[in-house]
């Protein structure tokens, strides 16, 4: 047989096939020896990044959830217990101070039914300048301009011709309570002693302890 034949007979020695963005990319030379030892080196050193992130991750969450149960239980629980409502810390320039805590939210995933009935208080209690209402329109990319002409002209009912071969997005209609203006809110009527549908609107009452930092004492010029 011809050599030029053998040759197109003969096969290509594929090692790794791999798929990149969905394109077929063949390696037809096996790696070296030292290739494959930095390659393995490399593979390792990555599972052993991942392995400790996975395990900071797991030590971030215990330290958290044990500093909510200090914050949130034990200190508060103890203040109350040794009646006191500040503990100084003077060789960390802190003190520990017990307060009220109070968190007010009309969570977007409550059922609608429930939302509606937290709207329908603040309305018919005098509070409904706090509700708002929100337009959310997703537009593409390539539309950002249009997005740009409709933030600018919400009001109007007919788009200009350079817009008019586009095709105005779905919208969605969304009444919301700004989390923090409901907070404050809430806190407020609390400290008046205002009675509060607390279930109804979202809000959360206790007793919280917090680090503040001590201020530094003012330095006395000497005349």
């Amino acid at each position: 047989m011809h050599l030029g034949c053998m040759a197109r007979l003969a096969p290509r020695r594929t090692s790794i096939v791999a798929d990149l963005d969905d394109e077929i990319v063949a390696f037809t030379d096996a790696p070296s020896e030292t290739e494959s030892r930095d390659l393995a080196a490399m593979g390792r050193e990555l599972f052993n990044v991942d392995k400790w992130i996975s395990d900071l991750e797991l030590r971030l969450e215990t330290a958290r959830e044990r500093r909510e149960a200090l914050v949130s239980v034990e200190l508060p629980d103890y203040f109350t217990k040794v009646g006191q409502d500040r503990m100084g810390l003077p060789e960390f320039g802190v003190d520990l101070v017990l307060e009220n805590f109070v968190h007010a939210n009309i969570a977007a995933d409550w059922e609608p039914e429930r939302r509606e009935a937290a709207f329908s208080w603040l309305e018919d209690n005098g509070h409904g300048d706090m509700v708002k209402v929100q337009l959310t329109m997703l537009f593409p990319k390539t539309a950002l301009e249009l997005a740009r002409w409709v933030q600018q002209a919400l009001t109007a009912l007919k788009l200009p011709k350079e817009y008019q071969k586009q095709t105005m997005p779905a919208s969605d209609i969304l009444m919301t309570v700004p989390w923090n203006t409901l907070t404050a809110w809430a806190k407020d009527q609390i400290k008046q002693g205002a009675e509060l549908p607390l279930d109804t609107l979202g809000v959360t009452t206790g007793r919280i302890v917090k680090i503040k930092k001590r201020d530094e004492p003012k330095q006395v010029r000497k005349k």
